[in-house]
């Protein structure tokens, strides 16, 4: 099917995200991330491909939902520089209890397989509910190249929040909240969690106001399971700024817009103190969002579709066109027996 193709390999060496980087004690895991409030039917948001600076740290950047059933759906694009390709498009299904239901037999995250992808490549998110399952899509907007995966609702419509009190803990070490939006994850060493600014920009408007959080714990094993709880800072109660709240945290920064859109930012060695001189303010978190600009509604995929829909109507229309004009086995006939008919009224 070319590079238009849908290709989704399910690996039982799951997790090469994590397993490749987080095979010592001195591995932790932050996230940074907003959890909207309100119900979606699909949650879509463009990020862009970016890799982590530090050669020993790997970075995800994930869309999160969880459903009116309880299940929390993830997807995302992941950077790990050991591996190959660098880029690669993760997701994971967890049900009320926190445990992974999918993929099937193993606690780690899914990988699914898609044509190349290029630093700078904006890369479309996209998680919705349609025939009873949850659909999980990753699109290149640079190659089109596509990537799914789905997996039942379990009867569920919706994504919901899942906080509904001033102040919450997100999913840290088997307890705690899950998530419905963006967040930003890194698997690094202490002191070398340092990114990029990463922009995630929703593909429409959601209008919501969000609880905003950074957490670390540490990695016990090489799929960075049954740490220990380092710091978690959060917003307390939902916040839905303009232009911009900027959470500050020891982890670095974070800004969060009305529309949904949300930056994030790992401070170079944070929780460092001298890390704080890099500070997101809310200007410059909306320089960031402006480079991953959101798109009209319409994929390029659809784009094309539309392209030959219009070709082959002109090519109908010119062969019509034609067969009128020189009309048939006799050519020139086509008109005369309507001057025969209006003739006999005569």
């Amino acid at each position: 099917m070319g590079r238009l193709g849908i290709v989704v390999v399910q690996l039982s060496v799951f997790m090469l995200l994590v397993a490749v980087k987080a095979q010592s004690s001195g591995y932790y895991d932050i996230q940074q991330g907003a959890d909207l409030a309100g119900n979606y039917s699909a949650l879509a948001y463009i990020v862009n491909a970016t890799a982590s600076p530090a050669s020993d740290s790997s970075v995800y950047y994930l869309v999160n939902g969880v459903s009116n059933t309880g299940f929390w759906y993830q997807l995302g694009l992941a950077y790990t520089p050991s591996a190959y390709p660098e880029f690669y498009i993760i997701y994971a299904v967890f049900d009320p209890t926190g445990d992974i239901v999918y993929p099937f037999g193993c606690r780690c995250s899914g990988v699914i397989a898609m044509n190349g992808i290029s630093s700078a490549d904006r890369i479309l998110l996209d998680m919705y509910f349609r025939d009873g399952k949850v659909h999980m899509v990753a699109y290149d907007m640079n190659t089109r190249a596509l990537a799914s995966a789905n997996f039942s609702a379990f009867g569920a419509t919706v994504f919901t929040a899942k906080t509904n009190q001033t102040s919450h803990t997100i999913f840290i070490n088997g307890n705690g909240q899950f998530l419905t939006g963006p967040m930003t994850e890194i698997i690094a060493p202490q002191g070398k969690y340092s990114s990029v600014p990463q922009a995630y920009v929703p593909y429409g408007k959601y209008n919501a106001s969000a609880w905003l959080f950074a957490d670390e714990f540490t990695c016990s094993d090489a799929q960075c399971n049954g740490g220990l709880p380092v710091f978690y800072t959060g917003t307390n109660g939902s916040v839905a700024p303009s232009p911009a709240y900027v959470l500050q945290s020891n982890a670095g920064q974070e800004a969060y817009f009305g529309d949904g859109a949300f930056v994030s930012q790992y401070s170079p060695g944070a929780p460092e103190p001298q890390a704080y001189s890099k500070r997101i303010t809310a200007a410059n978190a909306t320089i960031v969002r402006n480079t991953v600009s959101s798109v009209p509604l319409i994929n390029g995929f659809e784009i094309f579709l539309a392209t030959m829909a219009a070709i082959v109507l002109v090519v109908v229309t010119i062969y019509y066109a034609i067969k009128r004009v020189g009309g048939g086995k006799n050519g020139g006939e086509a008109t005369r027996p309507i001057n025969k008919h209006a003739e006999s009224f005569d």
